[in-house]
């Protein structure tokens, strides 16, 4: 393998394919194995680092890494990837195509009661495949029993999020998948490295943020239309009469939306933001993720959406803030502001000097 092969910038956790496993990141030789040293860093960021290796030389043949569910948006090693975040449909959409279909790893698996999606590339100047796996959670699946194979890609693509990122030297990758056929308008990545830890963020005075830092350009008066749960948004099926009833009082968020809260559980809320205008439905990306404790703090003049949850693990308390523009939820700040007591507090309490 060549330099150009083993760039530096094709690692994770400072490790490279093609690279032998370092003494004492590793107790085994053959088959999977813990990088223990690595692994307790990247826990730290709600990932668990695996590698295979070569017996013998023990080269890095292949890296995984697997987010453990919480925190949600935690970067991926790949660009702005970040797992729970980042979906089917921006990964295709990105690359240009749904990848290399494999013979022995089907694109679509089901197990666990999860549906697992696949997408692997080759990266460009190197014998490297990276794959993407993304999945949907248990009680999205319910309301896609009926949907036909042809139309469950383009039907789940938008509620599948990135569980988990592989890079693998193609010889090994080729031994454990078997022979691929392109998607058409397939053709290989450039490798981007997260740049999320190069630059450390300054963090914010919380008691200046301001609703009003974030103004909607109009507040929307006309008629307040149903919820459309067609196509993408048919998976909400299932909450459509809190969904309408909610609706039709009105918006109360960003000019046009109105926040729609539903109990899912013992210290759990589900979030919706319904366009009153248009009728369509997005879900609030840490109500997706049944995070503990969470409670928002919103305006109907404001584009901003802060949110407080409790870390599942850790037990701290979590302020997050996010701007929801053109449809899409915007992830601006993240930060811990203490321990598990804080998440009892109120948002206002907690964003004051």
């Amino acid at each position: 393998m060549t330099a150009v092969e083993r760039s530096s910038a094709q690692t994770i956790e400072g490790l490279s394919i093609g690279e032998p496993l370092a003494a004492g990141n590793g107790t085994k030789v053959a088959g999977p194995i813990s990088v223990a040293a690595r692994s307790l860093g990247a826990m730290e960021k709600g990932v668990k680092l695996s590698a295979m290796v070569l017996p013998g030389s023990h080269e890095i043949l292949r890296l995984d890494v697997k987010w453990q569910e919480r925190p949600v948006g935690v970067p991926a090693y790949f660009a702005d990837f970040k797992f729970g975040v980042t979906t089917l449909s921006a990964i295709s959409s990105r690359f240009g195509s749904k990848g290399l279909l494999n013979a022995k790893v089907p694109p679509v698996q089901a197990k666990q009661g999860y549906l697992s999606f696949v997408s692997s590339y080759e990266v460009k100047n190197s014998r490297l495949i990276v794959s993407f796996t993304t999945r949907v959670d248990k009680a999205a699946l319910a309301y896609f029993r009926n949907i036909q194979a042809n139309d469950l890609y383009d039907q789940v693509a938008d509620v599948a999020v990135l569980t988990s990122i592989s890079i693998a030297n193609r010889d090994e990758f080729a031994e454990r998948a078997g022979p691929a056929v392109a998607d058409v308008g397939y053709k290989p990545i450039e490798w981007i490295a997260s740049s999320a830890d190069a630059v450390p963020k300054r963090i914010p005075d919380l008691s200046r943020v301001r609703l009003s830092q974030l103004p909607v350009a109009r507040i929307y008066t006309g008629p307040n239309n149903a919820p459309d749960l067609t196509g993408r948004a048919s998976v909400f099926q299932t909450f459509a009469s809190r969904l309408s009833e909610r609706m039709a009082d009105g918006p109360d968020y960003a000019g046009e939306y109105a926040i729609v809260r539903v109990p899912c559980g013992r210290d759990c809320v589900d979030v919706f933001a319904g366009n009153v205008r248009t009728g369509e439905v997005f879900r609030f990306p840490l109500a997706a993720q049944r995070v503990p404790a969470l409670k928002l703090q919103f305006s109907l003049k404001s584009r901003m959406m802060v949110a407080q949850w409790q870390e599942t693990v850790s037990q701290a308390c979590v302020v997050q803030i996010f701007d929801f523009e053109n449809d899409e939820w915007i992830e601006l700040f993240k930060h811990t502001i203490g321990s598990s007591s804080l998440c009892a507090k109120s948002l206002k309490a907690n964003l004051q000097p």
